[in-house]
């Protein structure tokens, strides 16, 4: 069966329970070839851009939220759903858990075929997830974790972003780390990185009063826009 454009498959629209970041993937999925998503009632799709969206076989009960969905390959999707790990082998047909998260609220960033790091959001933690061996708790530099990006080739890089911004790499898978760049130069809280999965540099960082400030060598020098006027100005 031939693959299909992201956009056209989960896109936005791959729909994780109050999912609304983590999505990470390969260029394109295989598309799926269920007419019911079963194994969990998290996450479902849309082949048709939000038309209609698949149903799920389980219902979703109380308030839990998705808030990591990744594609480790084109048919292999790995979903944080509250505390639990799941994984499916078939576009997202069938899903599995496969592990247990210590904290609620953890994004999702792909490594490789088989792994990808989770962490929870703006609180201190990072996870490394295994498909075949569960759940592994790393020690983070920093307080707190505002961001996760991988660089896959030639050689994996974990990169992470701390409460003041400041980024740190790890060659081995969070072992050890080291600084790289230098905090958001102000003293207003920094409560997100967001990093360009295309561009392992390029990361915006989004601050309680100062705006949003950009880099592309993890040392922020200027802001991107001003939260209390507007953002007025956009970087490429």
């Amino acid at each position: 069966m031939p693959s299909v454009r992201l956009s056209r498959f989960f896109s936005l629209l791959l729909l994780a329970a109050c999912s609304d970041k983590g999505l990470t993937e390969p260029d394109e999925l295989d598309p799926p070839s269920c007419t019911r998503v079963a194994g969990t009632a998290a996450v479902s799709f849309s082949l048709d851009r939000g038309e209609t969206i698949i149903s799920t076989a389980q219902r979703l009960s109380g308030v839990k939220y998705t808030r990591g969905l990744v594609a480790l390959t084109s048919a292999r999707l790995l979903a944080a759903h509250a505390k639990t790990v799941l994984l499916s082998e078939d576009a997202g047909c069938t899903w599995t858990q496969i592990g247990t998260l210590p904290l609620e609220y953890t994004p999702v960033v792909a490594a490789s075929e088989t792994h990808a790091y989770a962490w929870p959001d703006s609180r201190s933690g990072l996870y490394r997830i295994d498909i075949n061996g569960g759940v592994s708790v790393l020690t983070p530099p920093g307080a707190a974790v505002r961001g996760v990006s991988v660089r896959r080739l030639p050689a994996e890089v974990l990169r992470l972003a701390d409460e003041r911004g400041s980024t740190h790499d790890s060659n081995d898978g969070g072992s050890t780390w080291r600084a790289v760049g230098t905090a958001v130069p102000v003293s207003s809280t920094v409560y997100t990185v967001a990093f360009d999965p295309a561009n392992f540099n390029r990361a915006y960082a989004g601050t309680s009063n100062t705006g949003i400030w950009y880099t592309t060598d993890a040392s922020w020098i200027f802001p991107v826009g001003d939260i209390r006027s507007g953002i007025t100005a956009t970087r490429t």
